[in-house]
């Protein structure tokens, strides 16, 4: 019976073996991936920052053109009161 015994508690201790090989085999594997992992969201966010930059550099040219314009409507529109203002005077004056 003793012996038994002794058989049952090196299975007991050869399992325990094991799973511990296994686990130290699946926490090196989630260190790696972990690592993996966050080098993989670093260039992720190195490639956004750099797309976002040069989006923005892109919508700032394309605004500097329609601002330009604006300004060009609005001197015109300026230019136009002008000229129907003094129109108006000549009138004003004549009649």
């Amino acid at each position: 019976m003793d012996t038994d015994i002794k058989n049952e508690f090196d299975a007991v201790r050869e399992d325990l073996r094991s799973l511990r090989a296994q686990v130290g085999n699946v926490d090196a594997q989630v260190r790696e991936v972990d690592t993996r992992l966050g080098t993989e969201i670093r260039n992720v966010e190195t490639t956004l920052r750099q797309e976002i930059r040069e989006e923005g550099i892109v919508t700032r040219r394309h605004f500097d053109v329609v601002a330009e314009s604006l300004r060009d409507d609005i001197r015109m529109i300026a230019e136009g009161v002008i000229a129907l203002d003094a129109k108006v005077q000549t009138i004003r004056d004549s009649g």
